[in-house]
């Protein structure tokens, strides 16, 4: 750190701060000012790996080396329990952590033309035989396409949901809701 160019440090903190207010802006524009947290990858000389360090507010100057030494000595010593006997230490990667506080703890789920056909049957796929040991045979059963699916839009199982990502299968006796956020809610009878 004794080669930190300390105005090029705190201009790269700066910039990376007013991109991570822009994309909150751009994302919720009438949301609160965001809290910016400053961190760094910070590493003794010769180690392999870095610890993720939160770093003090800035700005930054050549009187911040101080500062930035204890906060990465805290974090050395809550995940080694003690310091190398080496002092020289290097910043590998800076980053900022920005977030904003949405209040009701959720953020409404955005609907669509496809979505509101869902709560009416339009997310139904078709049916496909699907085995189900309570049944001991193959059942036809019920496939939705999960991005057509509607908050408050509710179905029986044996059913399965489909999307990109993963598939859910809800059983025999199960049922399904869509919440408000977004989620599937199955509850089991």
């Amino acid at each position: 750190m004794e080669q930190v160019a300390w105005p090029d440090l705190e201009a790269t903190f700066a910039r990376l701060e007013a991109d991570a207010r822009a994309v909150l802006a751009a994302t919720l524009p009438d949301g609160a000012p965001p809290a910016i947290a400053r961190l760094a990858d910070i590493r003794y000389v010769g180690q392999a790996s870095e610890l993720v360090v939160p770093l003090p507010a800035g700005p930054y100057t050549a009187a911040s080396r101080r500062a930035l030494m204890q906060a990465f000595e805290a974090s050395y010593v809550a995940a080694f329990t003690r310091t190398p006997p080496t002092t020289q230490v290097e910043i590998i990667n800076v980053r900022v952590s920005a977030s904003i506080a949405v209040g009701g703890g959720a953020l409404p789920m955005l609907t669509s033309a496809a979505s509101t056909a869902g709560a009416s049957g339009g997310a139904l796929k078709g049916t496909r035989p699907v085995y189900f040991p309570e049944f001991r045979e193959f059942r036809h059963t019920a496939v939705y396409d999960r991005y057509a699916l509607a908050p408050g839009a509710a179905f029986d199982g044996p059913a399965i949901i489909e999307e990109r990502e993963s598939t859910l299968v809800v059983g025999p006796g199960g049922r399904f809701e869509v919440a408000a956020s977004g989620n599937i809610i199955v509850a089991i009878a």
